[in-house]
């Protein structure tokens, strides 16, 4: 994720610098030709260019929010509470794991406190959310 935003901030760099390069030019090249009056559609607009800028800069700040609240979201999804309890058909057991959604996998996961746990394709797990509230441990 910080990769992406890194090369889009590179790009845009770029992209900036290259436009001021491209404005000199054109600045350079103006002044050395002989002044011209303007014709009546090419004036300039400052209200226009105001604009132009006013709606990028806006638009840039509300996808740099939506992708903050995007990333914020989705670690806050990932580091839910859940109680695995894997259950042994043959023997009746079962065990009563707390782990993170960040951390279970199809047939195995880590518990909260760090221990790595595999499933034997004869188990089953039974998972759910766990409240702070509830937890045993």
């Amino acid at each position: 994720m910080l990769g992406k935003i890194l090369i889009t901030g590179l790009v845009l760099a770029v992209t900036y610098f290259y436009w001021k390069k491209q404005l000199r030019q054109q600045e350079s090249n103006h002044q050395q030709r002989a002044p011209q009056q303007p014709l009546a559609g090419q004036l300039e607009h400052p209200d226009r260019v105001r604009f132009a800028k006013v709606f990028v800069f806006l638009v840039v700040a509300v996808a740099l929010l939506a992708s903050g609240g995007y990333a914020y979201y989705d670690w806050q999804d990932k580091h839910t509470l859940l109680e695995v309890r894997v259950v042994n058909p043959v023997s009746g057991q079962d065990d009563v794991y707390e782990v993170y959604k960040k951390d279970l996998q199809e047939k195995a996961f880590t518990t909260r406190h760090g221990q790595h746990i595999r499933i034997a394709n004869s188990e089953r797990l039974e998972v759910r959310p766990l409240n702070e509230e509830e937890s045993p441990f």
